[in-house]
């Protein structure tokens, strides 16, 4: 029985296997990545928008609308940060 695992692994059936599905891990891994800044991009533009509203408007009010440039800025700052902590991210 061992010498047929010993002979399956070193097939080239296992070599493409590990091909096929180290791109889908580097996938996996990406959307990871993405979803866990969206996440935190998230928690972060709420409060800032509620700020910026009540220095806007001097009252606290129930419901805030955040406005394009604010959703625009923090998606750029999304893109930044995979582009250079991606892969400590991945780490």
């Amino acid at each position: 029985m061992d010498s047929d695992v010993y002979i399956y692994k070193n097939s080239d059936l296992s070599k493409s296997t590990f091909l096929m599905f180290s791109w889908l891990q580097v996938f996996t891994a990406a959307g990871f990545a993405f979803s866990h800044g969206s996440n935190d991009i998230a928690n972060a533009v709420g409060p800032f928008a509620v700020i910026i509203d009540t220095l806007a408007n001097n009252t606290i009010n129930p419901t805030a609308e955040i406005s394009p440039i604010i959703m625009e800025t923090f998606g750029i700052a999304l893109v930044t940060e995979l582009w250079f902590m991606g892969k400590e991210i991945i780490k």
